[in-house]
């Protein structure tokens, strides 16, 4: 398992080849209080996977009201 905060965090486990190697990638936009902000962070973090060809199993951290992060979905890609 590998987790990412940030889109920076997805391109540094690409470049150290560890994205591949990992049973699933975290997907954890944790670093703000703001859901939209959250949101998007999870899709650039998304979108360099996809772009980089990873297709190891994602794990998104859900942030709901109140900032409490739950497990929510695990994708295939």
């Amino acid at each position: 398992m590998a987790a990412a905060l940030i889109a920076d965090d997805a391109q540094r486990l690409i470049a150290a080849g560890l994205a591949q190697r990992c049973n699933h990638v975290q997907i954890e936009p944790i670093l703000t209080q703001n859901i939209t902000e959250a949101l998007s962070t999870a899709q650039a973090i998304a979108r360099v996977l996809d772009e980089a060809g990873v297709t190891t199993l994602r794990l998104l951290q859900r942030l709901q009201a109140g900032m409490t992060a739950t497990s929510t979905a695990c994708t295939a890609h």
